[in-house]
């Protein structure tokens, strides 16, 4: 009697790899999620997703819109000023307490937006 191996996957198929690796550039949120998911299977031995992994890595264009951010929210600050004439911005609401408790003045609000 004998036994039989077999991986977990039955392949049915050949992949084939790119001649040049891709160039992953790590400001790029899916090449560091392709960096990363990689780095984890190498040490984790697993070599079978590696061709996905390269393929992955090119098969998304992400638009950005150029170099011009984009608005992603709003957020209320509170202008807070002190006895020397200076400005503050400030957003949590514990800081402004903090602020009034040490003699601070509320001298305005503002609507900021928040791009990325």
């Amino acid at each position: 009697m004998s036994a039989r191996l077999s991986s977990k996957r039955a392949w049915t198929t050949n992949v084939r790899l790119k001649e040049e690796s891709p160039t992953l550039d790590l400001k790029n949120p899916l090449h560091a999620a392709v960096m990363g998911k990689t780095i984890r299977d190498i040490k984790d031995g697993n070599f079978e997703d590696m061709a996905n992994l390269q393929h992955a890595a090119d098969i998304y264009n992400l638009n950005t819109h150029g170099d011009t951010p984009q608005k992603i929210g709003e957020v209320e600050v509170t202008i807070m000023t002190d006895k020397k004439g200076n400005t503050h911005a400030v957003e949590d609401t514990k800081r402004i307490e903090l602020y009034l408790a040490n003699g601070f003045e509320i001298t305005g609000t503002e609507i900021r937006e928040v791009t990325g």
